[in-house]
C-alpha cells in the first residue's frame, strides 16, 4: 500500500526501527499501519506498547485519541476512558464490533 507522501508501509516501519522503537513498539505500528490508523498520534518511544495498543484501539473504534496521547496516562487509564466513551454512547460502531472489542480485551488479559 502506498501512503499519501509515497511511502511504503515497509519503510516507514525501517524508519521506526531505525529511531529506535523496540520490537513491541514496532509491532504496534505495523498493525495501525496494515489497519490504517494514523499511527503519528502513538507512535512515540515515551509510550509502553501497552499504551500504543490501547491508543490504536480507540482510533479504531472512532475516538480521537489526541487528548489522551498528549495526557500521561498508563495503559489501564487510556483503557477506562476508552470504555467510558463507549459507555456513554460516543461509539457508533455497531454494537457486534464494540462487544467483539471487549472480547478482545479479555483475550489480551486487559479488560
Amino acid at each position: 500500500m502506498k501512503l499519501s507522501n509515497n511511502l511504503t508501509n515497509e519503510t516507514l516501519i525501517d524508519t521506526y526501527k531505525a529511531q529506535g522503537f523496540d520490537v513491541d513498539q514496532i509491532v504496534v505500528i505495523s498493525e495501525g499501519l496494515r489497519q490504517n490508523v494514523d499511527v503519528t498520534v502513538y507512535a512515540h518511544k515515551h509510550f509502553t506498547y501497552k499504551q500504543m495498543r490501547a491508543l490504536k484501539d480507540g482510533l479504531l473504534l472512532g475516538f480521537d485519541m489526541q487528548p489522551f496521547a498528549k495526557a500521561n496516562l498508563s495503559y489501564e487509564q487510556i483503557r477506562n476512558e476508552i470504555e467510558d466513551l463507549i459507555f456513554a454512547g460516543k461509539c457508533t460502531l455497531p454494537i457486534h464490533e464494540i462487544n467483539a472489542y471487549l472480547e478482545y480485551l479479555e483475550t489480551i488479559g486487559e479488560y
